[in-house]
């Protein structure tokens, strides 16, 4: 026999594994190993079960994996759903002996929803944006898409830290389900503000897991911002036409093209901007509606103020108004200011004269005219000359700018075909539809030019072998063109080029009478006489021509010579080289022995004989010519007429003294070789004795 012990069965021992990560999405297994005694010849039972809300269980929705005595839970992606308490219970059964034992292992599951994906953007992307522009700004959540419990998603706005809340201008809206697990939230700006919306726009969100759900919880926070600078818009193209004007009330026909016109201010704004954009106009601060034409299309504004007449009440200031009021904001505001002046009716103001340009025959006269006192002008001059020209004149008309604004105009008008060297007196007078203006009287005078006329009646008054004293009375007035300071004398002798020295004395002296002195008796002269100015020499006159009386020859009568016989002497001669005239006569004189004889010969004589000589007779003769004005200088000549056969010598002995030509006595001699002969000349020589023949005879032989 054997004693058996039978024991009661155990409890299976029930033990869990995990493996994986408890984050959704990722992949987890529950292993739930079950341990039974030896021998064992019956199969524990395994079973899982879930609890995910309280008191709730609920069955495996996965698909358990059984390996003998072990029992899978095998997730390929967690979900928030799957959270939760997990039990492994294990059973074993004996029917046989009705025995029933268990065992069970408990595992929880606690997922945390994961943190949302959040995305803040904006309607306009720039970091400056415009006040009165709209803005929206977007905040989009994403859950994970392995959250399939109920959640709740919470959204916070804050600027610059501080919470935001909706108000007449922004509205908060959301957050509000797009598509599966995706959420959004957003802000609208009706108009932003430039005082209020700058800043930093947060929206924080937070996702919340529903209560029921123990084993999943809220997920962290997230947030995004944006960031952005609300300034002021530009009004653009902001101008007013004209920037100034004048103009003129209606009072004659002149003014009408000057007494309407219009006024137009014009501006643009950003389109963005939702606020009107407006434009007016305010006339002396009060704004004027009367006559005004506004177009708008939205962005661009013109208003035009017109008006048809205009009154001196139309006179002041017009101020062009753009404005935008943005709420909450700065209104924009642009102002410009013109100035209208209407002027009344007036006559034209003085003109001022700046400068006077002159030449020989014409004077310009530049002026300004400070002003167009009403409307549009006309100008012209009044002159009268002093000497010349001596009746009152109007220069051509000239018609000025059209344009009244126009200030300080600057314009000529040249008076023409004027007198050299003439003063005259002029005023220039502008002239309107209501009157005139005149300067003081002003003097100019015209250049000088060249004298353009003669002397007149140049005449000889005197009648001088060597002065001639001339005469001529000064070019008529209007040729002289300037102050004759002289006249230039030229003079030339018998038609010869060489002039006559020392006559142009004259230049510097304006008197019109001039003696020539040095002149040339009885010679032909040809002068011409121009008047000088300061500028130069004018025309000539006519040819002058004189002649001067004559005079005493100036020389003898020339090549004076005599040609002697024995008893008869012929003079010759030629006229003297300068006669200063014509030769009337000329005087032979012939002096000898003391005795003087003239003979008067006549002026085309050359030669004369005088037959009252003896041979060998000395004589003197001189021969002067004469003309009307008397005799000149004389010449003279000495000579003797030819000699004739002498008489004989005088002998002369010593010492007995003997007359005659012979002598036959023996002389007493000076020593043994010399004789001294000596003689006296013949009485009458009959002319000059050239040498002595002396013959002697010695022994029968003569010598000479």
């Amino acid at each position: 026999s054997t004693d058996v012990v039978v024991e009661d069965l155990p409890n299976p021992e029930v033990v869990t594994e995990v493996t994986g990560l408890e984050i959704p999405g990722e992949p987890y297994n529950f292993t739930c190993i079950v341990t039974v005694v030896d021998r064992l010849i019956v199969s524990p039972v395994i079973e899982w079960s879930k609890e995910s809300v309280i008191g709730e269980e609920n069955d495996i929705s996965v698909y358990p994996m059984r390996y003998k005595d072990q029992l899978s839970l095998e997730f390929e992606v967690l979900n928030t759903f799957d959270a939760g308490k997990y039990t492994c219970d294990s059973t074993v059964t004996v029917t046989e002996i009705s025995v029933t034992v268990s065992n069970s292992s408990v595992e929880v599951l606690e997922l945390q929803i994961p943190v949302p994906s959040v995305e803040v953007t904006r309607t306009q992307e720039y970091d400056n944006l415009l006040a009165g522009s709209t803005l929206t700004i977007y905040c989009d959540i994403d859950i994970d898409v392995n959250v399939d419990t109920p959640f709740n998603v919470t959204t916070t706005w804050t600027r610059n830290d501080t919470v935001l809340v909706s108000n007449s201008r922004v509205t908060i809206i959301g957050p509000y389900s797009t598509d599966f697990n995706g959420y959004q939230s957003r802000i609208e700006f009706s108009t932003l503000s430039s005082t209020m919306d700058s800043g930093v726009y947060t929206c924080d969100v937070s996702v919340t897991s529903d209560s029921d759900y123990l084993y999943v919880f809220d997920a962290d926070n997230e947030n995004d911002s944006t960031n952005f600078t609300v300034i002021d818009p530009v009004i653009n193209n902001f101008n007013v036409e004209p920037d100034d004007f004048l103009g003129l009330e209606t009072s004659c026909p002149a003014s009408l093209d000057f007494d309407k016109f219009s006024l137009s201010c014009m501006a643009s704004k950003p389109e963005i901007v939702i606020p009107d954009l407006e434009v007016f106009w305010l006339h002396n601060g009060v704004e004027r509606i009367d006559n005004s034409e506004v177009t708008n299309n939205g962005t661009f504004v013109m208003n035009t103020l017109i008006f048809t007449t205009s009154t001196a009440d139309d006179t002041g200031n017009y101020t062009c108004v753009a404005r935008i009021q943005i709420p909450n904001s700065s209104n924009i505001y642009y102002s410009v200011t013109i100035i209208v002046i209407i002027r009344a009716a007036r006559p034209p103001v003085i003109i001022i004269i700046i400068e006077i340009v002159v030449t020989e025959t014409t004077a310009t006269i530049t002026f300004t005219v400070p002003e167009i006192a009403y409307t549009p002008e006309m100008y012209y001059i009044q002159y009268i000359g002093q000497e010349l020209q001596n009746v009152l004149r109007d220069s051509t008309s000239i018609n000025g700018t059209n344009d009244i604004t126009v200030i300080n105009a600057t314009y000529n008008i040249t008076l023409t075909g004027l007198e050299e060297a003439n003063t005259y007196e002029f005023s220039v007078i502008s002239t309107n539809c209501i009157g005139n203006a005149t300067t003081e009287v002003m003097e100019f005078t015209t250049l000088s030019a060249l004298p353009a006329g003669p002397p007149i009646n140049c005449t000889n008054t005197t009648f001088d072998p060597r002065t001639v004293t001339l005469e001529w009375r000064e070019p008529e007035r209007a040729l002289q063109n300037g102050e004759i300071s002289g006249y230039d004398l030229r003079c030339l002798m018998d038609g010869s080029d060489i002039p006559v020295p020392d006559v142009n004395s004259t230049q510097d002296n304006p008197d019109t009478i001039y003696t020539i002195p040095v002149l040339t008796p009885f010679r032909s002269y040809d002068c011409w006489l121009a008047p000088i100015n300061e500028i130069g020499t004018g025309p000539n006159t006519t040819m002058c021509v004189f002649m001067t009386a004559q005079d005493r020859p100036e020389d003898p009568p020339q090549d004076f010579t005599a040609t002697d016989t024995t008893v008869s002497v012929t003079f010759s001669w030629n006229p003297p080289t300068i006669p200063n005239g014509i030769i009337t006569k000329y005087n032979l004189t012939v002096i000898t022995n003391g005795t003087s004889t003239s003979d008067i010969l006549n002026a085309d004589t050359e030669n004369f004989i005088v037959s009252r000589f003896v041979p060998y007779q000395e004589y003197n003769a001189t021969i002067t010519a004469a003309t009307v004005a008397g005799y000149g200088p004389i010449d003279n000549i000495t000579g003797r007429t030819n000699p004739d056969i002498s008489s004989p010598v005088i002998l002369i002995t010593i010492p007995n003294r003997v007359r005659g030509g012979n002598f036959n006595n023996t002389l007493p001699s000076v020593n043994s070789t010399t004789l001294n002969v000596t003689w006296m000349p013949p009485l009458t020589p009959n002319g000059f004795i050239e040498y002595y023949n002396t013959q002697c005879n010695m022994d029968a032989s003569t010598h000479s």
